[in-house]
């Protein structure tokens, strides 16, 4: 017997845990589900090892997933209050307690776990030396 659980399988009396990792790299604004791949395409225009420069790297980031939003009860108020700004007095007080009157009635955990992806640049330049760039190419036999 086998069922499924929020990702977990079970298997008659025995519990199995899936891990599912994906990783992402870019250079730019290209993004590479594989290394390999990204390798590939920053030496395709080299026919040979040699042909590589001696001072040749990549410079490369990892990508973290994540949501494209995560909404709060202040910036729910200050989009709030942007878009119903005729509703204002000149000085706007009337806004002053809705932020609390947000938290106070709305969960927005929900919604943010619910939020769609993006892969986003870590932010942390990697940089790799032409000597793995080419173990890489050989590995793959790219090079005749």
């Amino acid at each position: 017997m086998q069922w499924h659980l929020n990702g977990i399988q079970f298997f008659d009396h025995h519990l199995y845990i899936q891990v599912k990792t994906k990783i992402m790299y870019c250079i730019d604004d290209r993004f590479y589900s594989e290394i390999d791949e990204m390798v590939e395409s920053a030496i395709d225009d080299f026919k040979t090892a040699d042909d590589i420069p001696s001072d040749f790297s990549i410079e490369y980031y990892d990508c973290e997933l994540k949501p494209i939003f995560k909404l709060d009860a202040a910036l729910l108020s200050v989009l709030l209050s942007d878009h119903f700004e005729e509703n204002s007095s000149e000085d706007g007080d009337e806004w002053d307690g809705v932020q609390a009157l947000i938290e106070k009635n709305l969960n927005f955990d929900p919604l943010n776990e619910s939020a769609p992806t993006l892969w986003f640049p870590t932010g942390k330049p990697i940089t790799m030396s032409r000597g793995a760039i080419i173990e890489i190419a050989i590995d793959n036999e790219w090079f005749n």
